[in-house]
């Protein structure tokens, strides 16, 4: 997917603070792979593959050295990694330092990231404006059912087969473009731990 997001549609694709990535930017030395400059504002674009590496150093379960996070960007980006024992086996990056060995299984979170990132273009094209519906209110192409609303349901906590039962209408790719869109409205704060945390295990345990 050769698409390229800004900050803000970055943090809310990947569910990280739009404030965690601009550290990674800013005092990490992240430089974005679609780092371009968007009209006069010098905005930064991301890749999905920044998005991978944005979510993996945020989610990941324990603090890392700058160096170690230095590693990994190198392999994510297909590059060999300057010092540490670092290596890329498929989707899987793993590490081994004396007698640990351990495995970060990459795979999940693009699996996620593509699917949000293919929603939140899916959105883009699904939701329309007309005046003679909702007196011009946003809502899904064809319906009735604002964006507004179904962010209302997201906010109060509801889960997906319950959006599904309140907006039959809608299909689970445009569910998870609100939830994408909703978090867009939510202003920065301190990142939260992750629902489902990143699988790092001991090397030994994957036989």
């Amino acid at each position: 997917m050769n698409y390229a997001w800004t900050i803000r549609e970055a943090a809310a694709i990947a569910d990280i603070p739009a404030k965690t990535i601009r550290q990674m930017i800013e005092r990490e030395g992240l430089k974005p792979d679609a780092a371009i400059g968007v009209a006069q504002k010098g905005a930064l674009l991301l890749s999905l593959r920044d998005l991978i590496l944005v979510k993996l150093l945020a989610d990941f379960p324990f603090s890392l050295e700058k160096a170690h996070k230095a590693a990994i960007e190198a392999l994510l980006r297909g590059r060999r990694p300057a010092g540490f024992n670092w290596q890329a086996e498929g989707q899987e990056l793993l590490l081994r330092s004396g007698s640990i060995s351990m495995r970060v299984d990459c795979a999940p979170l693009r699996e996620m990231l593509t699917r949000n990132s293919a929603a939140f273009l899916w959105g883009q094209r699904r939701i329309a404006s007309d005046f003679a519906v909702l007196n011009g209110e946003p809502v899904f192409r064809g319906t009735s059912i604002s964006l507004a609303r179904v962010e209302a349901s997201i906010r109060k906590g509801a889960a997906d087969c319950e959006l599904m039962k309140e907006f039959p209408g809608l299909s689970q790719t445009d569910l998870d473009y609100a939830r994408i869109h909703a978090r867009m409205g939510k202003r920065p704060g301190r990142p939260r731990k992750p629902r489902k945390p990143i699988e790092v295990r001991r090397a030994a345990e994957a036989a």
